[in-house]
């Protein structure tokens, strides 16, 4: 896709398809296939990547072509992304298919067309797609069992945005841009391997705090104001995700320090009860809202009266 003319938008490849193959390339096609007379998980790789064309690469950047993919990737076969109406129509010709495929959420338009055009409608013409089923449910529940190599992965990616952060805060002074800060974790991140920030950032002085996806981040934040940010950053396709409020003169005033060390506190022994075995997210969710309407009865900014479903009401606001 093109911002105007020549001018493209960054890209990102498709997650579920990265977690497929590990191919970083736009416009390209994995089919994977059963192997007749051997039992899954058996099966036959194919990817259609875009064709190596010299004048391309020298605006875009180099292409793995054909033998890129089977050279480094390991498929069994590839073929240039223009191949791909007669492969699937040699696939069209298949009996008894049952048909893996996100239709209901494409990807890719062009492509979409053409896998309807040519496998869907005729395979439904002649009666051979015994079931045609999503991909997204079964992809979504592979990949929440991490393997060590994903979970390493993961904890560099926490580690890059959690000293990105610290000096984040350290670079804060009085008067300072949202703007400015936002550069700051960026560079912060991607100086430490980072490829891209994992999602656009809130970075809200003040009250603007109160905005919950406020991402304008290009306001000036005043010497007693409190700075919130909630970013993170993505390496190698596996994103961080973090939320911290600090002053952004480097004290707090007391009731910010209040409120501060009751958030901390409750987060601390929500962490406590990630530790116990059977415990679900909905529990410490849960859990979370009662602690903060019981400090905040404490300190008198709720009623006493309010009981634990007028508290909860309040919480979720």
């Amino acid at each position: 896709m093109f911002m105007t003319d020549e001018i493209p938008y960054p890209f990102r490849q498709s997650t579920d398809f990265l977690y497929l193959c590990g191919f970083q390339e736009p416009d390209s096609v994995l089919i994977m296939e059963s192997i007749p007379d051997r039992p899954l998980p058996a099966h036959k790789t194919t990817l259609l990547v875009p064709k190596r064309d010299a004048h391309r690469e020298l605006w875009d950047g180099p292409r793995s072509g054909i033998e890129g993919a089977v050279d480094f990737l390991g498929m069994d076969n590839a073929y240039n992304n223009t191949d791909l109406n007669d492969y699937l129509l040699k696939l069209s010709d298949r009996k008894e298919v049952v048909l893996w495929y996100d239709f209901l959420k494409p990807t890719h338009p062009e492509f979409h067309n053409k896998i309807m055009q040519n496998l869907i409608q005729p395979l439904r013409k002649h009666g051979s797609v015994n079931t045609i089923k999503t991909l997204e449910e079964s992809m979504h529940q592979m990949r929440i069992t991490k393997s060590p190599a994903e979970q390493s992965l993961m904890r560099k990616s926490t580690s890059i945005a959690s000293q990105a952060f610290i000096n984040v805060m350290k670079y804060s002074k009085p008067l300072i841009n949202e703007s400015d800060l936002y550069a700051r974790i960026d560079y912060e991140c991607r100086v430490r391997g980072a490829e891209i920030l994992a999602y656009p950032p809130v970075v809200a002085g003040g009250n603007r705090a109160n905005t919950l996806h406020y991402i304008n981040n290009n306001q000036i934040v005043k010497p007693d104001d409190l700075i919130l940010m909630d970013a993170g950053c993505e390496y190698h396709g596996y994103a961080s995700d973090i939320t911290r409020t600090w002053p952004v003169s480097g004290r707090f005033t007391l009731p910010q320090r209040t409120l501060y060390e009751i958030v901390l506190d409750v987060q601390l022994r929500c962490l406590k009860m990630c530790e116990v075995p059977g415990v679900t997210l909905d529990q410490i969710y849960n859990a979370m809202l009662k602690m903060l309407g019981e400090h905040l009865h404490a300190l008198g900014i709720l009623p006493k009266k309010f009981d634990d479903r007028e508290v909860r009401k309040v919480m979720i606001m």
